[in-house]
């Protein structure tokens, strides 16, 4: 089994500052076409969205992708759910030792294996699949309306002792050419999943990512943008 897959990001038509970090194999290229071949050690992407005020949501993004990097290097089949758990951790910690109130990210990871997918996340960066001319939403929102504002519910850079992390995982199979979407909420906010769905029908792969970040520019590009998407091939 190869994963092909493309990676996308920018910081939209409002912010001045891309909080948004992603991860990718082999620390790949940003804006590339690459292929990676699966073994029996599993790869990983993963798309996190720092949140914050400017600097504070950046470091914290910042920080979700460095300790996943060094702990996937080491352990590239560790549990997904305690990943996230250590990844919250070092956070808080940073937070701690510098003073600072209020930091976070979200996290969406995808990490595909000989025999099987599994995804995790925490906050409102989403998966999806794509398949059969379908589009599956694979994650859940940790998130609940307030007035006209998105609150998180779920967020990396909470303290232990103020709540419980409970990462959203599931885990399946992945067939021959089935396309998956990392992304933040820049995206989804802008672009419906139809849309999404559309765009991602219609085109060749390598043209899919440049023309999501065009519709959500094209929408209002109101947050940062980030875009993964990895094919199976």
């Amino acid at each position: 089994m190869n994963i092909k897959y493309y990676a996308i990001s920018d910081s939209g038509k409002v912010r001045k500052e891309n909080q948004d970090k992603f991860l990718l194999p082999d620390n790949g290229k940003y804006e590339n076409i690459a292929e990676y071949q699966i073994t029996d050690i599993p790869v990983t992407f993963a798309v996190f969205d720092g949140m914050g005020g400017e600097q504070s949501g950046e470091m914290a993004s910042f920080i979700a992708m460095q300790v996943s990097r060094v702990i996937l290097e080491k352990h590239p089949k560790c549990n997904l759910k305690k990943l996230v758990n250590q990844i919250n951790t070092q956070i808080c910690k940073y937070m701690l030792e510098n003073g600072i109130k209020s930091m976070g990210s979200t996290a969406v990871i995808l990490r595909v294996r000989a025999d099987a997918v599994e995804i995790c996340n925490i906050g409102d960066s989403r998966a999806y699949r794509i398949a059969d001319g379908k589009i599956f939403r694979l994650t859940t929102d940790h998130a609940i309306s307030v007035g006209s504002k998105r609150v998180l519910t779920q967020n990396l850079g909470i303290y232990e002792d103020e709540m419980l992390l409970e990462p959203h995982y599931i885990c399946g199979k992945a067939s021959f050419e089935d396309v998956f979407l990392l992304c933040s909420d820049g995206l989804t906010d802008m672009v419906s999943e139809r849309r999404i769905l559309s765009i991602i029908n219609s085109c060749d792969f390598e043209q899919a990512g440049q023309l999501l970040l065009d519709e959500a520019m094209k929408n209002g590009g109101k947050d940062n943008i980030t875009i993964t998407l990895c094919k199976v091939c």
